[in-house]
């Protein structure tokens, strides 16, 4: 999934690029482009030919133009071609003489990531008066680093409190949350929300967490399918180390009245509900193809800074496929031009009038150079 090189603070720089960009010498065949439209847009193809002493775009070009060939598919994480990838990494590594830092000797270190899920017999939700009904009043949360969510719980008698609105960091949560299940309403929209149902895992909201709760629950009026299928038909994610801290789970309003036998809108940040077991624990299915990180060090030369290491990273994956059908480049190039010029920084909403006619425009103009251009491979 990331690729390291560790150096001593003596190493230079440069030794961090070359470490992943130098390749020894190939033959350089010649192909024909077709015409360009976008001033920086490289050659549709690339034969891989010697380096130069400096590092040149033309080098970057030697790798890149094959890790991300058609033929890689896009690199998904935990597939063939991501597995692929980190083979020809390492091997680089190996070529340039740097240390292996990975398991038993290797430059790979294998990481939990895979398909997550939880099994609907064996999870339980229950208070007093009976258990609730996972798939249909209840669903938990994968773990959601970002949130510092966990995707375990096993606690039995956990106060119910209510949290108030989710997302909402004017109100300061009591201390007795600490220890509880914290119930939090989903408002229907979100200030930076993108178009669409607000999905309630995007609004960073940690208050529960950084007080101590052992449950955040999440109330809305129904479980969406994006919930119930992110926690029982599983999605690839990395399993957490532990499973200290605080769990999630998605709960219908009907369900959560339960807790407190009052509708949600009567009550008030800090009303304590009946206490509640909660016991579930993410299963996780290692890939055919696990991911790998590739580790390697280069050592400095000042004694006195042995054991202290500067690190640089990089992704060897990539998003693979398209899932809804081809897309054409050039008509992505000019609507990311006009909507993302900060690219993945920018979070666009649906183009104004005066936004689609400036990606019409572009697009007219690559269209008066050559024909769409389909493509299926999310190429990087």
């Amino acid at each position: 999934m990331m690729l390291t090189v560790s150096l001593c603070r003596q190493a230079a720089a440069a030794f961090v690029l070359l470490a992943v960009l130098t390749t020894p010498g190939f033959a350089a065949p010649q192909s024909i482009d077709p015409p360009r439209v976008w001033p920086d847009e490289g050659p549709t193809t690339w034969a891989p030919r010697p380096t130069s002493p400096g590092i040149m775009a033309d080098d970057l070009r030697t790798h890149v133009y094959q890790l991300a060939a058609d033929s890689m598919r896009g690199r998904a994480t935990a597939t063939r071609e991501n597995w692929m990838a980190a083979g020809y990494v390492a091997a680089e590594f190996q070529r340039l003489g740097l240390t292996p830092a990975g398991e038993n000797g290797t430059y790979f270190q294998e990481i939990a990531f895979g398909q997550l899920s939880f099994d609907r017999g064996s999870i339980e939700l229950s208070n007093s008066e009976g258990s609730f009904d996972a798939g249909v009043e209840w669903a938990p949360v994968p773990a959601q680093r970002g949130l510092r969510l966990v995707g375990e719980i096993s606690s039995q008698n956990m106060p119910t409190i209510f949290g108030g609105s989710w997302g909402d960091a004017s109100t300061v949560l009591p201390s007795s949350v600490r220890g509880s299940a914290v119930v939090f309403q989903i408002p229907e929209t979100y200030p930076g929300a993108a178009p669409g149902p607000l999905n309630p895992l995007r609004i960073r909201d940690l208050r529960a967490q950084e007080a101590g709760g052992l449950l955040v629950v999440l109330v809305s009026e129904t479980l969406t399918e994006n919930a119930l299928e992110a926690a029982f038909a599983g999605q690839l994610g990395l399993l957490s180390a532990g499973s200290q801290g605080t769990a999630g789970i998605h709960m219908t309003a009907a369900a959560a009245e339960q807790l407190f036998d009052i509708p949600l809108d009567g009550l008030s940040v800090g009303d304590v509900g009946k206490p509640i077991l909660g016991s579930w624990q993410l299963r996780y299915e290692r890939p055919q193809y696990p991911v790998r990180n590739i580790i390697a060090v280069l050592p400095g030369s000042d004694p006195g800074l042995r054991g202290q290491y500067v690190l640089a990273g990089a992704h060897n994956d990539h998003v693979g496929m398209v899932q809804d059908g081809p897309l054409d480049h050039d008509a992505l190039r000019a609507y990311n031009r006009v909507m993302r010029p900060q690219g993945a920084n920018d979070r666009p909403g649906p183009p104004t009038p005066e936004q689609q006619a400036r990606i019409d425009s572009l697009l007219n103009y690559a269209r008066s150079i050559r024909p769409p251009r389909a493509d299926s491979v999310m190429n990087g």
